[in-house]
């Protein structure tokens, strides 16, 4: 796919467009309706500039996958485009498949009318030195659907190639549009570019049959003389070119017109469904702001209802709460009259009850308050004897508990002293045998050296004797 792919639809798009039974994204169904088997992807591209490139190639590759749209190339790009509006308008006529094949056109030379094919490229001067009878030119074979099939179709006439091909484009502006009241009116755009399509076709079907007497003319000419045949012949040429340059402009004007009606029928298609679906929009709108209005309205009623309900059943109640309140109040006065009378002869039993029972409550009171003295008196002197008993009984558990700790104590001391006087008299004894020990020991001594010394001095007083 690249900008001189031309795509077309098929029978199956085309039904779409109408019947709209496949469920195809805004973008999808406007590049749809924008096919027309002449525009090249890149003028499609600047047709629908609103949709990014990338976008727009994943558009149509969805609608060729769908087979809604086919594909196929023109070779040697614009130059090779249709050249006719008889062409286009067959392209466009819906055949007995119902299916617009534009694959089967074959762009080129075939497109080009018979006469401009056969005419000189250029006039030069030596074409005046041929003297050679010119040959007629035939007329253009008309390309219609069933040239798709291969089938050969006779040569007719130009004026009825014109008339086929403005029948085929209102027959295919009444299938995209409708008919009668509810087709849309094409606008003045459309109006013109048809108006100017059908008097190029006339034109060109005029010229043609032109070309075809002049043929005619040349023919039976062919019998004069020679001069006379240069001369026809020279003529001949001149107005053969002048034939063909008409021609060629004609073809010219009716591409032109058939690109503007194409372009305008493609608007028109567009702004058609856009005002069905303005118009879709507002009925369902309208319908829903009926609707809404009926509930509103049945609403409001039912609510009025409501409260003309509720204002008599609250006018009801109210009768009924004054009545009872009437009631209510003078029921109240009798009772309020009776309870008075009730009240004064129970304030006389009571005050009377009272005074009895404030009496006999004096003198029970005193007589509790006696009986209270004398159990309070006989409580507390139990209390005291108890309390008495209770201080006696602790004071000769103390006394004998200080006793017993004296005695305790009495008796270690006692014993202490006793082992502290016996380990004295031991310790005593101990010293006093000992001093005696020592004492004996030193009278020993003494009287053994008394002894001695007696012992020496009668040895001595020996010796002296």
């Amino acid at each position: 796919m690249d900008n001189r792919s031309i795509f077309s639809k098929t029978g199956k798009g085309s039904l779409e467009i109408t019947k709209k039974s496949i469920k195809l994204s805004s973008e999808e169904r406007q590049a749809l309706i924008l096919v027309d088997g002449k525009s090249a992807y890149g003028e499609l591209q600047e047709k629908l500039s609103r949709v990014p490139p990338m976008k727009l190639r994943v558009v149509f590759e969805k609608l060729t996958e769908l087979e809604l749209i086919r594909e196929f190339v023109v070779p040697g790009g614009a130059a090779a485009a249709p050249a006719s509006a008889a062409m286009a308008a067959a392209a466009q006529k819906i055949g007995g498949d119902s299916e617009l094949d534009f694959t089967a056109l074959t762009p080129g030379a075939a497109a080009v009318p018979g006469a401009l094919a056969a005419a000189p490229a250029e006039w030069t001067p030596a074409a005046d030195l041929d003297f050679a009878p010119a040959a007629p030119t035939p007329p253009p074979e008309p390309v219609s659907a069933h040239a798709r099939g291969g089938a050969k179709v006779p040569p007719t006439s130009a004026p009825a190639k014109a008339i086929d091909a403005d029948e085929e484009a209102r027959k295919f502006h009444e299938m995209m549009f409708g008919s009668g009241s509810d087709a849309a009116a094409p606008s003045g755009a459309a109006a013109e570019a048809g108006s100017a399509a059908d008097t190029a076709a006339t034109e060109a079907a005029a010229k043609t049959a032109e070309a075809a007497a002049a043929a005619e003319t040349a023919a039976k000419t062919a019998s004069l003389t020679d001069s006379a045949r240069k001369v026809l012949a020279h003529r001949a040429v001149i107005d053969q070119r002048a034939r063909e340059q008409a021609a060629r402009e004609a073809a010219e004007a009716a591409q032109a017109a058939a690109r503007q009606r194409a372009d305008a029928e493609a608007k028109l298609k567009i702004e058609a469904e856009a005002r069905i679906n303005a118009e879709r929009e507002a009925r369902l709108k309208a319908e829903e702001e009926t609707r809404r209005l009926t509930e509103e309205a049945a609403r409001n009623a039912a609510e009025l209802d409501a409260m003309r309900k509720a204002e008599a059943e609250r006018l009801v109640r109210e009768a009924a709460a004054r009545q009872a309140a009437e009631e209510e109040t003078r029921r109240k006065a009798e009772e309020e009259a009776k309870r008075k009378i009730e009240d004064e002869a129970r304030r006389k039993a009571e005050e009377e009850a009272r005074a009895k029972a404030e009496a006999e409550a004096r003198l029970k009171a005193e007589a509790e308050a006696r009986v209270k003295a004398e159990e309070e008196a006989r409580r507390k002197a139990e209390e005291e004897a108890r309390l008495k008993a209770e201080a006696e009984a602790r004071v000769k558990a103390e006394a004998e508990a200080r006793r017993k700790a004296e005695e305790e104590a009495r008796l270690k001391a006692e014993a202490e002293a006793r082992l502290k006087a016996e380990a004295e008299a031991r310790v005593k004894a101990e010293e006093e045998a000992r001093r005696k020990a020592e004492e004996e020991a030193r009278l020993k001594a003494e009287a053994e050296a008394r002894v001695k010394a007696e012992a020496e001095a009668r040895d001595n007083g020996r010796e002296h004797e």
